[in-house]
């Protein structure tokens, strides 16, 4: 297996193990969960996706043999927002 199938798997891996146990340990969709808690998940989900997007422009910068296209702040928002879309519609198919 070569490093860019790894990194894949990998953050495919990380972005939903992060998001099912931090859903399933903060449980922010409960009725009544504080603000803070539910910020925390958010902070989470948004962190594991930005850091998968961060490791997949480095290594694709490394396979490319020069700098990816794009701003870093921009892969790192478009990660967390992936994610963040990810964990909601992961939630609506599992628990409607």
């Amino acid at each position: 297996m070569d490093a860019r199938r790894l990194v894949r798997a990998t953050n495919a891996a990380l972005v939903a193990g992060v998001g099912m146990g931090a859903g399933h340990l903060l449980m922010p969709a409960r009725t009544g969960t504080p603000a803070g808690i539910r910020a925390l998940f958010v902070a989470c989900v948004a962190g594991s996706g930005a850091l998968a997007a961060w490791r997949e422009r480095s290594i694709g910068a490394e396979y490319r043999d020069g700098p990816m296209p794009g701003a870093p702040w921009l892969w790192l928002a478009a990660g967390a927002l992936a994610a963040l879309t990810l964990a909601a519609l992961a939630w609506w198919v599992v628990h409607g």
